[in-house]
């Protein structure tokens, strides 16, 4: 098997887990970027906050131990996978309702 076939097989089975792993094998963590402000501490982390664990996580392996412990902050640092969040829209009211017609 050639170096681009396994590449290609082994993000095939990423996609189908529903992993987050980037064509290199490096650790990919928070793909789309920081949600939160960077230096929002990571609790249990020896210290860390997510800028450093953005930084660091590309020099690790994706099958690190590190990297699915890194992993695990994702849901601290980039709440729903990486997308900014989007602004609600303001409650609008209900339109009036017709009063129903009394005999």
């Amino acid at each position: 098997m050639t170096t681009a076939t396994m590449k290609r097989s082994l993000l095939a089975a990423a996609i189908a887990s529903c992993l987050t792993v980037s064509v290199d094998g490096s650790c990919s963590f928070c793909s789309q970027g920081l949600t939160v402000d960077g230096s929002t501490a990571v609790p249990n982390s020896g210290g860390q906050d997510c800028a450093s664990l953005l930084e660091f996580a590309p020099s690790l392996e994706a099958d690190e131990f590190l990297c699915d412990a890194s992993k695990e902050a994702e849901s601290l640092c980039c709440p729903g996978g990486g997308e900014p969040d989007q602004p609600e829209e303001p409650d609008q009211p209900e339109p009036d309702q017709p009063e129903p017609n009394q005999p």
